[in-house]
């Protein structure tokens, strides 16, 4: 180890990453939360936009203190420019158009489901993008800056921390974290999914571009389409056939090259990443979701 390294990325350090990133936005949370309310009208577009900020300051700092301590190992994964192929781009569009028409009526589904447990189902507010001001705004603070952050946190740093583990149980590892994360229960299979794919594709990149180009993707064309007044029925059985064959050949060739490169089956427990430290932003995550579904509604 490098004798300057305050934080070195292996399992250890990569579930004190989360756990700090979590604690460090419920902290803002609870700081700023009184000051915005107080700035701006409850629900408006200002009041939206500066609150989506709250859990990427959190990321911004757990990677600028990674980046001081060893900047190789951020900078490296992320920034690999000449690893990055062409084919990588169209297999982001793939898995971005794959997963939003595809698989899109699952967070529908999961909320059906959850009603009928009696569960407090919030399904978000339908925020109003009706001027190029608003689409540019919405379009950088919850498409660009979630895509860049995101990726560089979950796909970067965290999955660096895993690179010893199988990576079976790595990608399920952060793909969990990544669901849990984002607190919301209807969204937790589909977000849980769309993250083990980008875990993959950001191993077979070696790179986070095309996961920040799915992951922008993913979101902007639900900004692109409120924007534009589109209406997509998610549970249309043509939407959802289209989607899946899109799905099924980005699966197809990120397996194919999962099979040219020789991808290992074994490899460390993850338990390290879990204990001591990573249970505790996971738990705090759940028990959020807990929240939100049984408790505040």
């Amino acid at each position: 180890m490098n004798r300057e390294e305050k934080f070195p990325l292996n399992q250890k350090n990569g579930g004190l990453a989360f756990s700090a990133m979590i604690v460090i936005y419920l902290f803002i949370i609870l700081f700023l939360s009184p000051l915005v309310d107080v700035l701006f009208l409850k629900n408006s577009t200002a009041y939206v936009l500066v609150g989506s900020t709250f859990s990427i300051i959190a990321m911004a700092i757990v990677i600028l203190v990674k980046a001081i301590s060893d900047k190789n190992q951020i900078e490296k994964p992320v920034f690999n420019l000449n690893v990055f192929k062409w084919q990588y781009l169209i297999i982001a569009i793939l898995l971005c158009g794959g997963m939003l028409f595809g698989l899109g009526f699952l967070n529908q589904l999961v909320a059906n489901l959850l009603v009928l447990l009696g569960a407090n189902v919030n399904n978000g507010a339908n925020y109003v993008i009706d001027t190029p001001l608003k689409f540019i705004a919405f379009s950088f603070f919850i498409a660009v800056l979630p895509a860049v952050f995101e990726e560089i946190f979950f796909r970067s740093l965290l999955l660096s921390s895993l690179k010893k583990a199988k990576p079976i149980t790595a990608v399920i590892t952060v793909a969990l974290c990544f669901a849990l994360y984002h607190a919301t229960a209807t969204q937790f299979v589909y977000q849980f999914i769309f993250g083990a794919l980008l875990c993959v594709l950001a191993i077979i990149s070696k790179s986070v571009i095309p996961c920040i180009i799915a992951h922008f993707l993913n979101n902007f064309i639900i900004i692109l389409f409120e924007y534009l007044k589109i209406k997509i029925n998610l549970s249309n059985p043509l939407i959802i056939a289209v989607g899946c064959i899109a799905l099924l050949i980005a699966v197809a060739f990120i397996i194919f090259t999962l099979k040219k490169q020789g991808a290992k089956n074994s490899g460390e427990s993850v338990k390290a990443f879990y204990f001591p430290y990573g249970v505790l932003g996971l738990g705090a995550c759940l028990a959020l979701i807990i929240g939100s579904l049984f408790i505040g509604g």
